[in-house]
């Protein structure tokens, strides 16, 4: 079950997943766009769709898949990306 807020002028939504509080804007002011994309995200709840974002950083996952990509591309960009 997600509940649906007013912050200033927008709606919000705020659900859990996995035990962990996800708060959103539903990017709407219009009361019954915010309500039809509520019962939207309540229905991919239910079904399991919605995962918690990862919290896992971007640079040592890259750096990671540049060693891996390394033996095979020596000229491959990743280096530049990287650095």
């Amino acid at each position: 079950m997600a509940s649906m807020y007013r912050r200033r002028k927008q709606y919000w939504i705020s659900y859990y997943v996995n035990g962990e509080q996800i708060k959103k804007s539903l990017r709407t002011s219009n009361e019954r766009v915010a309500l039809a994309k509520k019962r939207r995200i309540e229905y991919e709840l239910s079904l399991g769709d919605l995962h918690a974002a990862s919290q896992l950083p971007l640079a040592p996952v890259l750096e990671t898949f540049c060693k891996h990509l390394e033996p095979t591309c020596a000229h491959c960009v990743c280096h530049s990306i990287v650095s």
